[in-house]
C-alpha cells in the first residue's frame, strides 16, 4: 500500500501571491489540515507574506517565527538536511505517520525552488500539490525520488522540511 496521506484535499488553498505565497500558502495549507483553531485566515496569506510586504525574505524560519509569536499556540517544526536521501527518508516516516509536511524543492541549478505539500510516497516517486487552480482544482506533480535526491546533493536551497508540532 502507498504511504498517502489521509484528507490531503479537505483544506486545499489558492496561493494568493504566485511570487512570493508559497510559504504563507504552504503554512496555511498545514495549520487548516492538521485542524488548528484560533487562526484568522481571512487575511493568513497577506498577514505572513513577509517578502511581499518589504520585511524580510521568505523562508521556513522567517515565516514560522512571525506565525509563532502571533499565535503562541502553534509550533511549527523545520528541518533542514545535508543529504537528500535522508531528507526523503524523513518525509515517507511523516506520511507513513499521516503527519501532513511541506517540502522545499529546489526547481534549478541556480537555486530557485518551490514549497509544496506532500501528499503521498511510494518506492519510486513522491507527489506534491503543485498548486491549487480555482477552475482545474490541485495540480499534482509527481517527482521521481531520485531525482529529488540529485537536486537536494547538487543544486542549492530546497534543503528543508516543515511540519505542524500538534500535542
Amino acid at each position: 500500500m502507498v504511504p498517502e496521506l489521509r484528507n490531503w484535499n479537505s483544506a486545499l488553498i489558492v496561493q494568493r501571491d504566485s511570487d512570493f505565497g508559497c510559504i504563507p500558502a504552504g503554512y496555511e495549507w498545514l495549520l487548516r489540515i492538521s485542524g488548528v483553531r484560533g487562526v484568522d485566515f481571512d487575511h493568513f496569506q497577506e498577514e505572513f507574506n513577509l517578502q511581499a510586504q518589504g520585511k524580510a525574505n521568505n523562508n521556513f524560519d522567517s515565516i514560522a517565527d512571525v506565525i509563532e509569536l502571533r499565535y503562541p499556540h502553534i509550533r511549527i517544526r523545520r528541518k533542514g538536511f545535508d543529504r537528500g536521501s535522508e531528507k526523503v527518508q524523513f518525509l515517507q516516516d511523516l506520511i507513513e505517520r499521516n503527519i501532513p509536511c511541506l517540502m522545499s524543492l529546489a526547481l534549478t541549478p541556480q537555486g530557485n525552488w518551490h514549497i509544496m505539500p506532500v501528499i503521498s510516497i511510494d518506492s519510486q516517486k513522491i507527489k506534491l500539490i503543485w498548486v491549487v487552480d480555482l477552475i482545474r482544482g490541485p495540480v499534482i506533480y509527481d517527482i521521481e525520488k531520485t531525482e529529488v535526491v540529485r537536486r537536494h546533493d547538487n543544486w542549492p536551497g530546497g534543503k528543508d522540511i516543515a511540519w505542524v508540532d500538534i500535542g
